[in-house]
């Protein structure tokens, strides 16, 4: 493989699975089973993963259904969900745990981010502008990081035609399924060279 790691970054826990699914790759990272959109992920990468944190900016989300054992909740002033943090039973009393657990996260992606690895970051939902603001957003906080963003969107193919380093576009089917189509992302992979 000729990235060290590949990592998802949203928009939601589509490429967590896939990674893990074609790559082998267990461990968690800070974006992996988080929904958030493009403008949130650029503001926390810039302001420090951990800003996104302040107890009274969380709240329910929606009431969990009767089998669920989480209950969504919404950081509002960004619009991330965390739709498998806070369980079902303690909602908003679980917050203590779920920010011990984010800053768990946060120390393995800084340390990540500053340990000279090749890495491929995964956007799945990304319009061009907002990947380009990504990419700078990485590129001026960890100015020594050697990355590529892999977009993958369900739209027009011949939209994805960007041609700008360090950012690959990708055509991907649509799925009914929460994890996506495996083959449209096995094809991705493969059609990439990294599978």
């Amino acid at each position: 493989m000729i990235y060290d790691k590949i990592i998802g970054i949203g928009h939601s826990c589509v490429p967590a699975y896939q990674i893990r699914r074609n790559f082998g790759q267990q461990e968690a990272y800070f974006f992996d089973w988080l929904v958030m959109p493009p403008s949130a992920l650029v503001s926390i990468i810039k302001k420090g993963l951990i800003s996104l944190f302040c107890k009274e900016k969380f709240v329910i989300y929606e009431q969990a259904g009767t089998s669920a054992t989480y209950v969504p909740v919404v950081q509002k002033e960004l619009n991330i969900i965390f739709y498998h943090d806070f369980r079902k039973s303690f909602g908003l009393l679980d917050y203590d745990q779920v920010l011990k657990k984010y800053s768990f996260l946060a120390d393995r992606w800084n340390q990540l981010m500053q340990g000279g690895k090749k890495i491929l970051f995964i956007r799945h939902h990304i319009k061009k502008d907002e990947c380009v603001e990504t990419y700078e957003a990485i590129r001026s906080t960890y100015f020594s990081l050697d990355f590529k963003i892999l977009a993958v969107n369900e739209c027009d193919p011949n939209t994805l035609l960007w041609n700008i380093d360090g950012i690959y576009s990708y055509y991907i089917k649509s799925s009914n399924s929460w994890h996506g189509d495996n083959n449209e992302w096995l094809r991705v992979f493969r059609e990439m060279k990294i599978k």
